[in-house]
C-alpha cells in the first residue's frame, strides 16, 4: 500500500496539505507529511513526534547490546532517550525542512485557509482531467 500511496502522491495534480497531529515515522511518515511540490504545505503540532522510527524501538534496535551489558539498563536507556529526542519531533524537522512550520494548534483552519489561497494564486493553467499512463505497483 506504501507505494500506491506514492504513486498517487506523485501524480496528482491538485494541492495537497498535511497536517501532523500526533505521529509521523519512517516511510509512511515521509510521504504523507514530506513537501511534494510547489503546491504542498506541510504542517505539525507541537506535540508531534516525528522520526524515522519511534525513540524506543530505535534504542532498542541500535543498543541492544549495550544495554544488555549496561549494569543500569533503564537508566542507559533513558539516557539515549533524551539523546534521541534531540532529533525527534516536530522542531528538527523544520530545521531540516521535512515540514514547513510548526504551529499552534488554534491555528489549524486559518493556516489551511491561507495554504488553499496561495495553491490557488499559483494556479498556472485551467483545471482539466489528466490522462495518464503506466502502471501503478
Amino acid at each position: 500500500y506504501g507505494l500506491a500511496a506514492a504513486w498517487s502522491l506523485a501524480w496528482a495534480n491538485t494541492p495537497v496539505f498535511s497536517v501532523i497531529l500526533r505521529k509521523a515515522f519512517g516511510f509512511g511518515g515521509g510521504l504523507m507529511a514530506g513537501s511534494f511540490g510547489v503546491q504542498t504545505m506541510a504542517l505539525a503540532w507541537p506535540s508531534v513526534d516525528f522520526a524515522s522510527l519511534p525513540s524506543d524501538s530505535a534504542i532498542a534496535a541500535a543498543h541492544a547490546k549495550e544495554l544488555e551489558q549496561a549494569e543500569d539498563p533503564d537508566a542507559l536507556r533513558e539516557e539515549l532517550m533524551q539523546q534521541y529526542a534531540a532529533f525527534s519531533g516536530p522542531y528538527p524537522a523544520a530545521g531540516i525542512m521535512n515540514i514547513d512550520d510548526v504551529i499552534d494548534p488554534r491555528e489549524t483552519r486559518s493556516r489551511l485557509i491561507q495554504a488553499l489561497e496561495l495553491s490557488m494564486a499559483r494556479r498556472t493553467e485551467a483545471v482539466s482531467p489528466n490522462v495518464r499512463h503506466g502502471v501503478m505497483p
